[in-house]
């Protein structure tokens, strides 16, 4: 059996669906959690939101995480935080995939770059802010160069938060391609494994 650690680390009021004015106090806490991990030799997935990679502090913490080897770090879009912000603020649009795609696209670029652009590492794990995953999220990731996604939640529906529906879905990880991002392919350039 494998452990896979994965945190999403974000912005300490992640619910308050607005651009810019979050604060990432709670990343000074990673520091005592990674003790732990260290200790149990867990090498974590930090999956960083915009805020968290714009915020000196929060890179210096987990940039020296990594630069001993002992963690990935990975992207968490979160729409409403990271540029471009062209759609209106709201609900609805805090899901990824509700905008259309090109803007999906710009917005796990911009993420994407900016990592790249602090942490000097090309990410390639990644997870949908809120769940909010769908094939156009599948089509930017893979074009991108993630391997792994990990934005299903399965046996769950966030239909009623404007979300997707993954009730249908088993925990089991499995490849796939962009054409059906719900079911296994063995050759798919993909992989998927459900939080």
């Amino acid at each position: 059996m494998n452990l896979i650690v994965t945190i999403d680390t974000e912005e300490d009021t992640w619910g308050c669906f607005q651009p810019e004015g979050h604060t990432v106090e709670n990343v000074e806490r990673i520091v005592e959690l990674q003790d732990l991990f260290d200790r149990f030799r867990v090498k974590p997935t930090y999956l960083v939101t915009y805020p968290v990679v714009m915020n000196d502090r929060s890179v210096s913490i987990l940039r020296g995480i990594l630069e001993k080897g002992n963690c990935e770090i990975g992207a968490h879009c979160h729409p409403w935080n990271t540029p471009p912000f062209e759609e209106a603020t709201d609900e609805r649009n805090s899901m990824l995939c509700n905008l259309p795609g090109e803007l999906q696209y710009r917005k796990i670029s911009a993420l994407h770059d900016a990592i790249q652009r602090r942490f000097s590492v090309a990410p390639i794990s990644f997870r949908s802010g809120r769940w909010g995953y769908g094939p156009e999220v599948a089509k930017c990731i893979l074009e991108l160069g993630y391997k792994i996604d990990s934005s299903i939640t399965p046996y769950t529906d966030w239909s009623q938060e404007h979300g997707p529906d993954f009730s249908t879905m088993s925990p089991c990880p499995y490849k796939f391609s962009c054409e059906d991002i719900y079911s296994h392919k063995p050759d798919g350039p993909l992989v998927e494994i459900p939080a």
